[in-house]
């Protein structure tokens, strides 16, 4: 194969105008960077293809949600115009969120657009002065499909949209980790007759080698939950004459989250644990697009300091120290939230006495508060297996009201932990 060195851009899950799950209470600044952070994410999709002079921008489904997409549209629309302007094409799967028939009203693309509706669409060529560059089309694994990328010199490019083929991205997620494709390709040989074939699940960055090039997944540009605490972005693919490729990961993410885990010894001193907290931060380095971390602090240990720090009073205390004295010229807005784990490791120590049932509902009555709000702020974060039951559940969560909880426990304490409990002897 020789081919015209070209480049291009993968994207996928742009999840356009939808928000970032567990921000909880943020001033107004971080709210406004945290409200339009996958907009400014997929902007910076934008700037980079024309920055890297690219001859088309893949996109592989989830681009918006077809049912909130008035800000989403409007943002895709501006996009595609701004990339005509450089006669850049975009090339566009439908996914889950953004099934065909959203792309099919309210949109006004222009014409270097390509959305593929139909997964039985014809290959459209990429062209620069006249000279094919790439085909590129929608995956479908059929046999004339196969037989159709035989015959071709160009680069051939195939698009899995999210929540398309699912049994395929399985597999080549598979393969990612085994490097054994024996079995993917006795069962879908098309896949092998790709040279580039594009992902759409975004879960995570991810290549896989087949027989004539690569499959890829470039992650998800700007996460919505809390899964993912590294930096996420687009891919940049070089194709060189030989029609191989390198792929550089170009991040976008104007939201990161940090997950830091902290010992808290019997001898740390409240000075010693804010410098300790300090120097976690600083040795973590923001990458150019970020604007707002999001940093979960997960302290653990015993003591007296621990103690203290119970209450979300200490802890809000805690993490101003860190910031009013953080030599840090950087730029970024951090949002702190703190789990202590020692919290409830006390009850492992309490004796069967006749005052446990006192103990018990002093603890509940004392700490119920701060574990249901820290609750609240964890939902969001959760790795859901069933994406339909997120909101239902956070929703209840934000209902949840902490006398009846409290009352319900007392009960249960009374039943369970004074002599005339079913199971007492």
């Amino acid at each position: 194969m020789s081919l015209r060195p070209f480049r291009f851009i993968h994207a996928t899950n742009l999840r356009l105008d939808q928000p970032l799950w567990g921000i909880g209470s943020v001033n107004s600044e971080a709210r406004r960077i945290a409200e339009d952070a996958t907009l400014t994410a997929f902007q910076h999709i934008v700037d980079a293809c024309i920055d890297h002079n690219v001859a088309c921008l893949l996109l592989t489904g989830n681009s918006f949600d077809a049912a909130h997409a008035y800000r989403a549209r409007v943002t895709l629309e501006d996009a595609c115009e701004r990339l005509a302007k450089h006669d850049i094409e975009v090339f566009i799967v439908p996914g889950a969120t953004d099934p065909s028939h959203a792309w099919l009203k309210g949109l006004h693309l222009p014409p270097n657009v390509t959305t593929f509706v139909s997964r039985h669409s014809e290959p459209v060529a990429v062209i620069r002065d006249g000279e094919v560059l790439a085909t590129v089309e929608p995956f479908e694994d059929r046999h004339s499909s196969a037989q159709r990328g035989s015959q071709s010199s160009a680069l051939r490019i195939g698009l899995i949209g999210a929540g398309q083929h699912e049994t395929v991205q399985e597999k080549l997620a598979a393969v990612a980790t085994s490097n054994d494709d024996k079995q993917l390709l006795e069962d879908f040989p098309v896949a092998g007759t790709f040279g580039y074939l594009a992902l759409g699940n975004g879960s995570e960055h991810m290549t896989v080698d087949l027989p004539r090039g690569i499959a890829h997944d470039p992650g998800c540009p700007q996460p919505l939950d809390g899964r993912h605490t590294t930096s996420m972005g687009c891919s940049l693919i070089d194709v060189d004459r030989a029609g191989q490729m390198i792929v550089k990961m170009l991040p976008t993410a104007v939201v990161r989250r940090e997950e830091i885990e902290l010992k808290i010894k019997e001898d740390t001193s409240w000075d010693g644990l804010v410098e300790d907290m300090q120097a976690a931060l600083l040795d973590r380095d923001p990458l150019p697009t970020e604007k707002l971390w999001l940093v979960h602090w997960v302290l653990d240990g015993e003591g007296s300091l621990a103690d203290s720090l119970r209450e979300s009073a200490a802890q809000r205390e805690l993490t101003e120290l860190v910031e009013q004295e953080l030599a840090d010229d950087r730029g970024i807005i951090r949002v702190h939230e703190v789990d202590l784990r020692a919290n409830w490791s006390y009850t492992t120590n309490l004796e069967i006495t006749g005052t446990v049932f006192e103990e018990f509902t002093n603890a509940i009555d004392q700490r119920l508060p701060t574990h249901i709000d820290q609750f609240r702020k964890r939902l969001p974060a959760i790795d859901w297996p069933e994406a339909g039951w997120v909101r239902h559940v956070i929703d209840t969560g934000q209902r949840m009201n902490s006398r009846d909880i409290s009352a319900h426990a007392h009960d249960l304490a009374r039943q369970w932990l004074l002599p005339h409990g079913p199971h007492h002897k």
